[in-house]
């Protein structure tokens, strides 16, 4: 039973990193593709 909510435990810490490296790449991303669009007319 310990072993399963260790595993639980770790897929949750594995899925909110991803989660949050994502969204922070995501936001990169975007903010890098305005800032072209700004200097590209």
């Amino acid at each position: 039973m310990n072993s399963w909510i260790s595993m639980l435990q770790d897929a949750a810490e594995m899925f909110l990193f991803l989660a949050v490296e994502l969204s922070l790449l995501f936001i990169v991303i975007s903010a890098g593709v305005s800032l072209i669009r700004q200097k590209v007319p």
